[in-house]
C-alpha cells in the first residue's frame, strides 16, 4: 500500500501531462497552461511539506495514507464529472497536498517497521510508485482518450483510485517512532543541507522534463499523441527499475553520496540529449534521452531520502522528510513554470539549455556532498 500511496499522490497530475496533447485543445488552452498547472501543484506541495512532515511525526503515517487515498479518488472522480480549467486547477492543488504528505508518511512507516538494513529495499519499492503511476498514465490513458475522449480516460483513473481506497482504509495504525517535540526544530548538518540543494535543482530539471516531454515529442518531433504519451510510459517503466536499482546501490556503496553524483550526471546527460534532439529533429536522440532521464533523474528522490534517513534520528524522519519535500517540490514547481514561460517565447532548444544548466548545478552540489562524506 505504501507504493500505491506514492503513486496516487501525483496520479491526477501525471494524467494531465500524459493527456496534454488531447486535453489542451478540449480546454482551448495553450502550452503555457500546462507549465503553470504543474508548477502550481508542486508549489502547493512545497508550501505544505513542513506542516505535513511535523503532523506525520505527531500522528503517524497511516492516517495520512488514508487521507491521500480518499482525496486522490475524489479528485479523479471530479475530473471525470467535469473536464474544465477550474477542475484542473483543483485537481493539481489536491495532488500537491497529497504529495506533500506521501513521503513523510511512507518514510515514517518504514522507519518504524523496517530494520535499518532493510530500508533501502523498502524505500526503493515504495518510491517506484511514482514512476509506476507515470507508466500507467502514459501507457493507458492516451489510447483511451483517442477512443472515447479525455473524460473516459479520467474515468479509468477514477476507477483505479476508488479501488485503492479500500486497502488504505484497512491499514493498521501503529505508534510513531517517538513523539516529536512540539514546535521544535531539527538541526541539519552541512551535508544534509547540500543534499537538499541537490534535491531542489534535480527536482526542477526532472519535472520540467516530465511536464513537456509529451508536448515536445508531439509538437517539435512530429510524434502522434499516443506515441508521445508512450514516452511518459517509458519514463515510468524504466523509472521503476531505476529507483529499485539505485536505492540498492546506495545501500551497498562504501560512499553512498557518490550514487547521487552518478545520478545527477545522468540527469545532465539526458538534458543535453534533449537539446540535441531539438536542434537536429532526431527522434532517436529523444528516445535515448527518455531512457537516461528515467534511469537516472527519476531515481534521485529515493536516494536523497535514503541519504537523509542515514543522517538524522529516526524520531525526526517525518519532519526532515518535510524539509526535503520543501526543497524538492519547490524545484518541481519552478522547473515547469520556467519551462512554460520559455517555451512559447524562445522555443524548446532554449528550454533544454536552461534545464541542462540546472542539471549542472545539481551535479556540482552532489560532488560537494560526496566530498564531505
Amino acid at each position: 500500500m505504501l507504493t500505491a500511496a506514492m503513486g496516487l499522490g501525483p496520479a491526477s497530475l501525471y494524467a494531465v501531462t500524459a493527456l496534454s496533447p488531447q486535453l489542451l485543445p478540449v480546454l482551448g488552452a495553450g502550452e503555457r497552461l500546462l507549465g503553470l498547472a504543474v508548477g502550481a501543484s508542486f508549489a502547493v506541495a512545497s508550501l505544505a511539506s513542513a506542516a505535513a512532515g511535523a503532523a506525520v511525526d505527531r500522528h503517524g503515517g497511516v492516517l495520512f495514507i488514508r487521507l491521500i487515498a480518499v482525496f486522490s479518488a475524489l479528485t479523479a472522480v471530479l475530473l471525470t464529472v467535469q473536464v474544465s480549467t477550474a477542475t484542473l486547477v483543483l485537481a493539481v492543488a489536491v495532488a500537491g497536498l497529497a504529495q506533500a504528505a506521501a513521503n513523510p508518511a511512507t518514510n515514517e512507516i518504514i522507519a518504524r517497521a523496517a530494520p535499518r538494513q532493510g530500508r533501502a529495499r523498502a524505500v526503493g519499492l515504495k518510491q517506484s510508485g511514482v514512476p509506476g503511476s507515470q507508466l500507467l498514465a502514459g501507457a493507458a490513458l492516451p489510447p483511451i482518450a483517442a477512443l472515447g475522449g479525455v473524460r473516459w480516460a479520467f474515468a479509468a483513473l477514477a476507477l483505479t483510485a476508488v479501488v485503492l481506497v479500500v486497502p488504505a482504509l484497512r491499514m493498521r495504525a501503529g505508534p510513531p517512532v517517538r513523539r516529536a517535540v512540539r514546535g521544535g526544530r531539527v538541526p541539519l548538518s552541512r551535508q544534509v543541507r547540500i543534499v537538499l540543494g541537490v534535491s531542489f535543482c534535480s527536482g526542477a530539471t526532472t519535472q520540467a522534463t516530465n511536464a513537456y516531454l509529451a508536448l515536445f515529442a508531439h509538437g517539435s518531433l512530429g510524434l502522434g499523441a499516443t506515441a508521445a504519451g508512450a514516452g511518459m510510459a517509458v519514463v515510468g517503466g524504466v523509472g521503476i527499475a531505476g529507483r529499485v536499482l539505485w536505492t540498492r546501490a546506495h545501500a551497498a556503496a562504501r560512499r553512498p553520496p557518490l550514487v547521487l553524483t552518478v545520478l545527477t550526471a545522468g540527469g545532465l546527460a539526458a538534458s543535453v540529449l534533449l537539446l540535441a534532439a531539438a536542434a537536429f529533429g532526431a527522434i532517436a536522440l529523444f528516445w535515448a534521452a527518455v531512457v537516461v532521464h528515467a534511469l537516472c533523474a527519476m531515481a534521485v528522490p529515493g536516494v536523497v531520502f535514503l541519504t537523509v534517513m542515514d543522517l538524522v534520528p529516526a524520531h525526526a524522519i517525518g519532519t526532515v522528510s518535510g524539509y526535503v519535500g520543501i526543497c524538492q517540490f519547490a524545484g518541481f514547481a519552478g522547473g515547469p513554470l520556467l519551462a512554460g514561460l520559455m517555451v512559447g517565447a524562445v522555443g524548446y532548444p532554449a528550454v533544454w539549455t536552461a534545464v541542462a544548466g540546472l542539471g549542472a548545478v545539481a551535479l556540482l552540489l552532489a560532488v560537494a556532498a560526496a566530498r564531505r562524506n
